[in-house]
């Protein structure tokens, strides 16, 4: 297990420990957690489980800016709507 799916794991489990943390921190832990898992070697179960949390960070973030889910994804690179997507 990478360092930071071992960070995930605490995460979860302080939120169910009815924990006082703000969705805002645990967004950010998130997106902490994510950035920092493209420096370490993972399997691919850790990418994967990486990969997942990226994309439902980004779509929380696009629910809660637009006040209903997104019409379509993001791109994971440019972050731009995946039919306006240039990668």
């Amino acid at each position: 297990m990478g360092v930071n799916a071992g960070a995930v794991v605490v995460v979860c489990g302080s939120i169910n420990a009815d924990d006082d943390m703000k969705v805002t921190e645990l967004t950010k832990l998130l997106w902490r957690a994510v950035n920092e898992s493209d420096e370490v070697p993972l399997s691919e179960a850790e990418q994967r489980l990486y990969m997942a949390i990226h994309l439902a960070v980004m779509a929380y973030e696009d629910e809660v800016r637009l006040g209903h889910p997104p019409t379509e994804r993001r791109c994971m690179i440019c972050h731009a709507p995946v039919s306006k997507c240039c990668c």
